[in-house]
């Protein structure tokens, strides 16, 4: 699906973490059908330092409405390091509920691959998930603004 969004800071916790809100507006597909997307969600996310070097942790709530079916129920965990280094590690789980429909979720171990102006790293890894049990790749491009 295609959507626009925006984020918005929202309470900071100074040690213990902090708070921010989305909302998103957009466009969800499948084949050529094509119907109107609405999201809002809240995210959490903490830096900690290890052995290994910093690292950070996420999770994200969203409610997710698509105008031809039922509302999504999504929560997300991500956590990885950060190391001024060329490889850092990475751990994504998605989780979604809907009504009438199996719990879904998706598990992404991967690494983080810093470039050499190091705003953008690539992330490579395998994915798993149980809707459809099935395995493969990932590989996207993270970019810092």
């Amino acid at each position: 699906h295609c959507r626009g969004f925006g984020r918005s800071p929202g309470a900071e916790l100074g040690p213990w973490g902090r708070f921010a809100a989305e909302f998103g507006a957009g466009v969800h597909h499948r084949q050529r059908s094509a119907w109107a997307l609405y999201k809002t969600g809240l995210s959490y996310g903490k830096g900690f330092q290890t052995g290994w070097g910093n690292g950070w942790l996420a999770v994200d709530a969203a409610l997710e409405f698509r105008t031809h079916e039922a509302v999504y129920r999504k929560l997300d965990f991500t956590t990885g390091l950060s190391a001024d280094r060329l490889l850092n590690p990475l751990l994504q789980i998605e989780t979604s509920y809907t009504p009438d429909t199996s719990f879904y979720w998706r598990v992404r171990p991967s690494v983080m691959i810093r470039t050499n102006k190091g705003k953008t790293k690539w992330v490579l890894g395998p994915e798993r998930t149980n809707a459809r049990s099935k395995t493969g790749i990932r590989i996207a491009i993270w970019n810092e603004f």
